[in-house]
């Protein structure tokens, strides 16, 4: 017959009885801290959470009773339990805590993947998980990280939604049903997301590594070139590329910002277009374009 679970925890504990290690109050309470969830009831969660939490009970009384007591950060790898925001966490692989308290958590992972079901976060809370090339910020929801050897980061999100901030990039929303990946900002990140078909985010890494080269025509040049790919390619993501080199005041700013005016007149934007046509016409009032966007 299968023990009861608090039989099983007592013979966990057995051996630590008879053993009577020497363990200081701020070892003893963070042992009781470790083991006092295992012996609440279960919640109403699948199997393998119930499988994995005795295991990480186990883990816990041998790690806190074995070694000295753990400073932050702390590399451990997390086995389905439950952190201090009532989040829930799997991973087979090491887990970089830099903070893990009621309103706050926050997780590096380098290599490998995790799985978190958070719940909905009140105002003030935040859970965080800080990969290689991306940050993902949850606004509660049930979602994977993984990172692959080459450093790329995919976030498949199951429930809700998480924000994803690739490195030195702009944030984007991850919705339930979606899968997205941020590769390295390099060439080789570039080529790819390409490779897979990704063009948005090959063109976003162009342009990063573009905007972040240093100042000269060659870096103006290829922004002007890089302008005409998006229009091609990505027209809705066209004007604000075109809006960004505008905002300089390189040699192309003049036809940048044209082009950004031009680019939501083309996506049907007319209000929008118009609009920025009359900024543009403020900005470079002899321009030969003036004139042409008078008549939109």
């Amino acid at each position: 017959m299968r023990d009861e679970p608090d039989h099983a925890v007592q013979r966990l504990l057995a051996p630590l009885t008879r053993q009577a290690p020497h363990l200081t109050s701020d070892r003893e309470a963070a042992l009781w801290a470790a083991v006092e969830p295992k012996l609440r009831p279960a919640p109403r969660w699948p199997a393998w959470l119930a499988l994995a939490t005795l295991g990480a009970a186990a883990a816990a009384i041998t790690l806190l009773a074995t070694r000295p007591a753990p400073t932050q950060p702390l590399d451990v790898p997390l086995a389905a339990r439950p952190l201090p925001s009532g989040a829930w966490v799997e991973t087979a692989d090491a887990v970089e805590v830099t903070a893990a308290t009621a309103n706050q958590t926050h997780l590096r992972l380098t290599t490998g993947s995790l799985a978190s079901r958070v719940p909905h976060l009140a105002p003030g809370q935040r859970y965080l998980v800080e990969t290689p090339t991306a940050l993902v910020e949850v606004r509660g929801t049930v979602f994977t990280v993984a990172v692959d050897a080459a450093g790329a980061t995919t976030v498949t999100v199951d429930e809700g939604r998480v924000e994803v901030t690739p490195t030195g990039r702009a944030p984007r929303d991850a919705r339930a049903g979606t899968r997205l990946t941020v590769e390295a900002p390099t060439a080789a990140g570039a080529a790819r997301a390409e490779a897979r078909g990704d063009v948005a985010e090959a063109l976003d890494i162009q342009a990063h590594l573009l905007f972040s080269a240093p100042a000269g025509l060659a870096r103006d040049n290829g922004l002007l070139r890089l302008g005409a790919v998006y229009d091609a390619r990505l027209p809705q993501a066209a004007p604000a590329f075109w809006d960004r080199v505008a905002a300089g005041d390189g040699p192309h700013a003049e036809v940048a910002s044209f082009r950004h005016a031009d680019a939501l007149r083309r996506l049907g934007q007319l209000d929008a277009a118009r609009a920025a046509a009359a900024a543009f016409r403020a900005r470079f009032p002899q321009s030969p374009r003036a004139v042409e966007t008078t008549r939109w």
